[in-house]
């Protein structure tokens, strides 16, 4: 037999192999880079698919926690809303809005513009619409404006302020009389601030005619008036008529503010039997003075400026019985002893003081005569340029401080670094006059390198006087202050104190402010 054929057994060759096996796969090969890549992607968006989730979970929580907040607003009942709304528009540091024009938005008006459940909130309670705001520079359509606070106010009594008033009620937009008529008689607070009525340089006080200004209006009877403030400082009242009176049928009226010169002389004291608060910054007699004392029996604050202390045969001290504060200015060698005898004014307890060597020595020597003056527990005193330059009105504004025993508030006001320095060194030696003192005060005074010393070492030596005697006997607060307007009247940069050392006062005294504050007008 023949034997079968058998084909030779071949071995393959391993790089003939492998380069099969490479070529066959190569389409596979980058099948899966795309895939990886592809993986890769999706991995990239899942991680940022789950970021923007975890963004959106923290936004919505913060908005629950938002919603949290708000949520009772809206379901506030009504009477809770317009107690609120009403709480707001009687708030003096309630800054008023403006809408997109600039104009004045009063607080009502803001309020009742948010949603329809707040506008039915102020349109239920009549006193939101109470208080009339009215700036003749920067409101349009007065009439208009006053009508419409007038009808939604009802009979409710009303709070008036108007303000940048011209001199000449021509120059203004015309307003009907009735509604101004209306309006005083209703009033219960009423504040009045004139203007120069123009923009053009003149002398320091616009000329001001009674007849043609707003003041006639204020001959209306006005018999729920309790708080008139008149602001009338760029306007002098001239060509007064004898017999001008004004707010002689105000019968409650009982604080009186008059900042001017020419509107307290048409004020009849003996119309006005429950005053128990004045202030006067216009220029007054020492017998102005006895006339409202006479007429006032019930006067509990008094602010003046009195330049004449002329007397009459016959004249005695003052007598004021109920009077708590006296804050009294005499910008003139004025000898005023009459007026301070304690006796007259027994329950006198607030001291603030603005005098020349005069006024300083006769108050020196009353409180020297009269045991009453120990029961002063508030004291300002005002610097006066003498007092720097005369040794003599040093020692008298030092004995002031002496007999002061009872002291627990002290106001300094515009001293000089010399005179401070001699007030501090002076406390420090006697204890006695501040040794309950709790508040100290020291507004656009200067410092030097001494001054500021005698500060700081009069409050280690108080402060280790009083330690012995209790917490009650330390000085609590202590300020130390310049206005942000008028700085060319107080001291430069380099006299105030200086910031640095504030860490010691923090040391020494628990709660410290040191720095700029608004001047109010």
């Amino acid at each position: 037999m023949r034997p079968k054929f058998r084909s030779p057994h071949i071995e393959p060759c391993p790089s003939l192999l492998a380069h099969a096996v490479v070529h066959r796969l190569e389409p596979h090969t980058d099948d899966e880079q795309q895939a990886r890549r592809a993986v890769d992607e999706a991995a990239r968006l899942l991680d940022d698919s789950l970021s923007a989730v975890r963004t959106a979970k923290t936004a919505i929580a913060a908005f629950e926690q938002s919603r949290l907040l708000l949520t009772p607003l809206p379901l506030l009942p009504l009477e809770v809303l317009a107690e609120i709304i009403d709480l707001v528009n009687t708030s003096n540091d309630f800054q008023y809005t403006r809408n997109a024009n600039g104009r004045t938005l009063p607080p009502a008006f803001v309020a009742a513009s948010v949603c329809r459940r707040w506008r039915a909130a102020a349109l239920s309670r009549c006193s939101i619409w109470s208080y009339i705001f009215v700036d003749f520079c920067d409101l349009d359509r007065i009439d208009q404006y006053l009508d419409l606070m007038l009808e939604r106010s009802g009979v409710q009594p009303l709070n008036v302020s108007f303000r940048n008033i011209p001199p000449d009620m021509d120059e203004a937009d015309p307003i009907d009389e009735q509604l101004l008529i209306t309006a005083f008689s209703r009033c219960a607070q009423l504040q009045l601030r004139f203007c120069r009525g123009d923009d053009q340089p003149g002398p320091e006080h616009a000329e001001m005619t009674f007849e043609h200004s707003i003041l006639p209006f204020l001959q209306v009877s006005m018999p729920m008036l309790e708080f008139v403030d008149f602001y009338c400082d760029e306007c002098r009242l001239v060509n007064i008529a004898g017999g001008t009176q004004i707010l002689t049928l105000a019968p409650k009226l009982k604080h009186l503010r008059v900042l001017g010169e020419g509107l307290y002389p048409i004020i009849v004291p003996s119309t006005l039997p429950e005053i128990i608060t004045l202030t006067s910054a216009g220029t007054l007699t020492l017998k102005d003075v006895r006339v409202a004392a006479a007429a006032w029996p019930k006067l509990q604050t008094l602010a003046v400026t009195v330049i004449d202390s002329a007397t009459q045969p016959g004249d005695g001290p003052i007598e004021m019985p109920n009077l708590h504060r006296l804050d009294y200015v005499s910008p003139s060698d004025v000898e005023i002893a009459p007026f301070l005898e304690a006796s007259r004014i027994p329950k006198l307890e607030h001291l603030s003081v603005i005098w020349s060597l005069a006024g300083l020595t006769s108050l020196a020597q009353a409180m020297s005569t009269h045991i009453e003056w120990r029961r002063i527990i508030t004291l300002q005193l005002s610097f006066i340029p003498v007092l720097g330059s005369d040794s003599q009105g040093d020692a008298q504004c030092l004995a002031v401080l002496g007999h002061c025993t009872k002291l627990t508030s002290l106001l300094l006001l515009q001293f000089d670094a010399h005179t401070l320095r001699l007030v501090f060194q002076a406390l420090s030696s006697t204890p006695a006059s501040v040794a309950k003192l709790d508040n100290m005060v020291m507004e656009e005074c200067a410092f030097n390198p001494e001054a500021t010393q005698a500060v700081l070492n009069f409050l280690v030596i108080h402060r280790e006087r009083t330690t012995a005697s209790g917490p009650r006997h330390r000085l609590r607060s202590l300020r130390i202050s310049y206005h942000l307007k008028d700085e060319s009247k107080g001291p430069s940069n380099t006299q105030r104190f200086p910031s640095w050392l504030q860490p010691q006062l923090e040391r020494l005294v628990p709660n410290v402010d040191v720095g700029d504050i608004p001047r109010k007008y």
